[in-house]
């Protein structure tokens, strides 16, 4: 059962957020009502998502150890975060926009205390009527193309009864061995603010000899792409997908003929204070900034054309009189995005 924060609590239950919002709450209250045989505490790490956030935390169920960042942290670097509050022997993962559904803890728990070999336990995503939903697991393949990891997923057609070991496993309600975390420093906090966190986590696992297990009778729920702006999304994925798959794959490649730990680049984070972190995540907030604002620009710039396209079109085939005003619209909007 959920317990006031303790950082020797057996299992600690980190959940991210990027401010105060409704799925935040919907996720904490069904962690903090989950029934398990196994107590639990729970820190939320709420990343600001102004300049200036200063609302408080209500709303958040008694007993939760809040943390409020300076900066936004984004996914890894906020697991990192929570990481130095606790000294657990499981760190659990939650993301915002996902509700834990009944028996998941216990079954996590399980399969830790079964499979010392694990370093990473990860769950299943379930529909309201009840579908698997993917991306839960997965093979790493091709080594040098992380974007297509996820199409290797079999868990909604053959997904095992009992807890199986796979390439990677999700990190929606990932249960994390902390002496796992620690050995290889916990996941990368350059890869802000999200995407491919937990494949890097788990490919760093393997790389040290740990496995990342998928335990089929902890199940979750999870709206799915709720933290952040789709435009920002797109840019992000080639962003990252490139420096990781330079990375890895050199090591993936390895690892599918080599059992056991392999020679690897470690994280330069690792077994540094937490300040290195919030500079890592800095400096890659700062260096994609520029980049980005240029390709933004350009989509909203393609988006006019295309807009201004459409209106052309249904000019030349109905009143210009009724539509024409729209021209003037678009025109101002082309000139204010010069």
């Amino acid at each position: 059962m959920f317990v006031p924060f303790t950082p020797h609590a057996r299992v600690c239950v980190a959940v991210v957020g990027l401010g105060l919002t409704p799925r935040l709450r919907a996720c904490v209250d069904s962690l903090a009502g989950h029934a398990t045989d196994h107590e639990f505490a729970i820190i939320c790490v709420v990343n600001p998502t102004t300049r200036w956030d200063s609302s408080e935390p209500d709303g958040l169920p008694e007993g939760v150890n809040v943390i409020r960042p300076d900066l936004n942290l984004g996914w890894a670097g906020g697991l990192h975060a929570a990481r130095q509050e606790t000294s657990a022997d499981y760190f659990v993962w939650i993301q915002e926009d996902m509700v834990v559904l009944e028996g998941w803890l216990d079954a996590l728990v399980e399969a830790a205390d079964a499979i010392p070999t694990g370093g990473a336990f990860g769950s299943v995503g379930k529909s309201e009527t009840g579908e698997i939903v993917l991306y839960n697991a997965g093979t790493a393949e091709p080594a040098d193309a992380v974007q297509l990891w996820n199409l290797t997923d079999p868990t909604d057609t053959a997904l095992a009864d009992e807890p199986a070991a796979f390439d990677w496993v999700t990190s929606k309600g990932m249960l994390v061995r902390l002496t796992a975390w620690d050995e290889v420093g916990g996941p990368d906090p350059r890869l802000y603010p999200l995407n491919h966190v937990d494949k890097d986590f788990g490919t760093h696992l393997r790389a040290h000899g740990w496995q990342n297990i998928l335990v089929p009778g902890a199940r979750h729920r999870h709206e799915g792409s709720m933290s952040s702006p789709s435009y920002f999304r797109y840019f992000v994925a080639p962003w990252q997908e490139a420096e990781f798959n330079a990375r890895w794959a050199s090591t993936v490649r390895t690892m599918a003929t080599t059992p056991g730990a392999v020679d690897h680049e470690c994280g330069p984070w690792r077994g540094q204070p937490f300040a290195v972190i919030e500079q890592l995540v800095g400096r890659e907030a700062s260096r994609m900034l520029v980049p980005m604002a240029r390709q933004l620009t350009e989509w909203h710039r393609r988006d006019l054309r295309e807009t201004q396209a459409n209106l052309d079109a249904v000019l030349a085939s109905r009143s210009w009189r009724v539509l024409a005003p729209l021209r003037t619209v678009v025109a101002r909007l082309r000139s204010a995005s010069r």
